[in-house]
């Protein structure tokens, strides 16, 4: 079976990058067509939860778990106060814009934060696990605290954090990881919020060949610029259509 594992980290990461790039195209409006808009959010539902896997080999791998935490952290802060600062803009800019359409125009992704999350409650897991005193029992309360608050409010916290926890914890324990899964299906299918073709990460998962590809600065980097300034590229756009700008 490991003939067909034919992709690297790298190699996944672009292929999402370009997936997400075609769901995201629904937020400028008119640009796609709704049962168009529908096929392009349904194929990238493999997104989130394969940076999350991918995430979770991160945290394997890394040579400094905390620098590893902060990173996530960072750039999950950067998301956000890019976000804040273009809502603003956008605000000042849409004048006397109907309600309706002024709801077009206001993003506040940030999935990078859910990683962060998953990615510091698992850490905590960890460190809680080298203490030999009551110190350790409260990095697990804090763990459960992070897993909880990025369940509820998390961008796709409610697959990405389990299937982060499952996928560390549960890597050889096959039948509970196996249960596991079926557990996220259940939720994801009964949450208002759910995600219930999430799925579609196996088989990313099945052609990962365990490798990371190349290890370099940009590599390391580029996904996470990737994310932000394409959608707020695409915000721009969308705000210049919604206001008649262009």
């Amino acid at each position: 079976m490991d003939r067909f594992k034919i992709m690297n980290a790298f190699q996944i990461k672009l292929l999402l990058a370009f997936l997400m790039l075609l769901d995201h195209l629904r937020y400028i409006h008119g640009l796609v067509t709704p049962e168009t808009a529908a096929v392009l959010t349904l194929i990238s539902r493999c997104v989130a939860p394969m940076f999350a896997y991918l995430a979770v080999e991160g945290i394997r791998h890394t040579r400094d778990l905390k620098k590893y935490c902060l990173r996530l952290s960072v750039w999950a802060a950067a998301v956000y106060a890019g976000n804040v600062l273009l809502n603003f803009l956008f605000r000042v800019g849409a004048g006397t814009l109907p309600e309706a359409e002024r709801a077009l125009l206001y993003r506040n992704s940030n999935a990078i934060f859910t990683l962060a999350l998953g990615t510091i409650g698992i850490a905590l897991v960890l460190w809680g696990k080298r203490q030999k005193t009551a110190t350790g029992k409260w990095a697990y309360v804090l763990s459960a605290v992070v897993f909880c608050f990025g369940f509820l409010y998390g961008e796709w916290g409610s697959v990405v954090l389990p299937f982060m926890y499952i996928e560390y914890f549960l890597q050889d324990k096959k039948i509970l990881r196996m249960s596991g899964y079926v557990l996220i299906e259940i939720i994801a299918v009964f949450l208002p919020w759910g995600e219930p073709f999430w799925f579609f990460v196996f088989p990313f998962i099945f052609l990962y060949n365990g490798k990371r590809g190349p290890k370099t600065k940009l590599s390391k980097n580029l996904f996470y610029l990737f994310y932000p300034i394409h959608l707020w590229v695409i915000a721009i756009i969308n705000f210049l259509v919604v206001t008649g700008r262009i």
